[in-house]
């Protein structure tokens, strides 16, 4: 009895807690830029250089992202 209740108490939290599917986004057009009073950030494409990963046409993509603080007001 304890054997059934422990294989239906792991089935319950298969189902309940893994992903079977996952999403990524993805960018249509590049840069893409969006600001606020305090941010400004920025998504291009990758600058190829050496120390950097490169993408792996199929496999995955490799981004730029730039944050800036464009507050005058420092957040504390």
């Amino acid at each position: 009895m304890k054997k059934v209740l422990f294989f239906l108490y792991v089935i319950l939290f298969a189902f309940a807690f893994v992903q079977l599917k996952a999403h990524a986004l993805t960018f249509t057009v590049l840069p893409i830029t969006q600001k606020t009073e305090q941010w400004s950030v920025e998504v291009s494409e990758a600058k190829n250089a050496k120390d950097f990963a490169s993408p792996k046409k199929g496999k995955y993509n490799v981004y730029s992202l730039e944050v800036k603080n464009m507050g005058k007001k420092q957040l504390q």
